[in-house]
């Protein structure tokens, strides 16, 4: 809106306020007048009051005109700003509303999880028992060969007692011609199993006999076995290992809040040291 000049007021081409207010004036005096309802004198008197009376209406006019026109751009800027604060809530009330969403969908996947957790956990031990009850079996494996190593050497002891007494009775009793002799040579070839006997079940338990170490199928064998125990140790402590991350990474996706730190031991140190350990566990070298 522009200001307010003397031009506004009056001008020379009689188009301002006050021109338009006189040039009225003048006109119903000039009827007054001619219609001898007033005299000169009184014409004169009259229009000069009036136009006192005109220069402060016009002046008044003028001013209440550019009030109102700046009132009009107040109210529309008021308006304006009613409808940006209407967009904005309306845009408010739609991210509440996402929000309100969001939660009702954490609420609904909460129990899910829940039961994810619990079924880890009850996989977990359930793997973890299986490792007891194999290294359990092992166990009794090796006491079982124990036992029967036990047996064969009492039956052995029983069979030298009687080849003792044999040989006893042949130092002392004239050979009773072939019988005996061949009695004698099955006591010595039945001796001679049984001895062969005892280093093979020995070599069921033991790496070492008279002295030698154990080769051959058993020694083979008891490698496997060996190796078979660290195996099963081993793959046992993996999966605790993953079920235990398994179990962290769950939580992690549940709460972003959820940190690797020394208290939980999935940092990158540590697992950088887990995996040279398992590296290292199954022969492996880190380049």
């Amino acid at each position: 809106m522009a200001d307010i000049s003397v031009e506004d007021l009056t001008n020379e081409n009689g188009k301002g306020i006050f021109d338009k207010f006189a040039l009225a004036i003048q006109a119903i005096l000039v009827k007054e007048f001619k219609d001898n309802r007033i005299t000169g004198t009184e014409y004169s008197k009259i229009f000069m009051s009036s136009l006192d009376s005109v220069m402060g209406q016009s002046t008044q006019f003028l001013l209440q005109k550019d009030q109102a026109s700046k009132q009009v751009e107040v109210l529309e800027a008021q308006r304006q700003l009613t409808l940006a604060q209407k967009d904005i809530a309306v845009a408010q009330l739609a991210i509440a509303n996402a929000e309100l969403l969001k939660l009702e969908a954490e609420l609904l996947m909460m129990p899910a999880q829940k039961e994810l957790l619990e079924a880890q956990v009850v996989l977990t031990e359930a793997q973890a028992a299986k490792s007891v009850i194999e290294g359990e079996l092992l166990t009794i494996e090796k006491t079982k060969t124990t036992a029967e190593v036990l047996l064969v050497e009492s039956t052995v002891n029983e069979s030298i007692k009687k080849v003792e007494v044999l040989a006893a009775q042949v130092l002392n009793i004239p050979k009773e011609g072939a019988l005996i002799d061949k009695q004698v040579l099955k006591a010595d070839a039945e001796t001679t199993f049984l001895g062969q006997r005892i280093k093979t079940e020995k070599a069921n338990i033991l790496d070492v006999i008279d002295g030698q170490a154990v080769f051959g199928i058993l020694g083979k064998q008891k490698e496997l076995y060996t190796e078979q125990a660290k195996g099963f140790a081993t793959d046992a402590q993996f999966k605790v290992m993953k079920a235990l991350i398994d179990t962290w990474i769950t939580r992690r996706g549940t709460n972003e809040s959820e940190v690797a730190d020394s208290a939980n031991k999935l940092g990158d140190a540590y697992i950088a040291s887990a995996v040279t350990k398992c590296m290292t566990t199954v022969g492996m070298t880190a380049p």
